[in-house]
């Protein structure tokens, strides 16, 4: 990641964003069988550990990576607030669900 880092110094930021809006706005599977295994990438996506999976990715990226930036840039840790409040704000569940049927 230090490498990826060094050569991208964006990547981090980009990294948790998309976790965070693919948390958000991907809609989890609902026949989900703890007796199936599969490793077919489409169907990984609807295993409850994939999404915490994601989430703990995202929390490690801002433990290791934000540094709390004072000079006008949006930190990692303000960038998933605020993309966590938009989103949960009240009004916006309910435009999320109308969005996805």
């Amino acid at each position: 990641m230090a490498h990826i880092q060094a050569h991208h110094p964006i990547f981090p930021f980009i990294l948790t964003t998309r976790i965070v809006e693919s948390l958000l706005y991907e809609r989890p599977g609902t026949g989900f069988d703890l007796d199936i295994i599969s490793f077919d990438t489409e169907n990984s996506q609807s295993d409850p550990s994939y999404h915490l999976a994601l989430a703990r990715w995202a929390a490690w990226v801002v433990k290791t990576y934000d540094n709390g930036q004072d000079n006008g840039e949006v930190g990692l840790r303000k960038n998933v607030i605020v993309l966590l409040a938009s989103a949960l704000a009240p009004g916006k569940t309910e435009e999320m669900k109308e969005s996805k049927v």
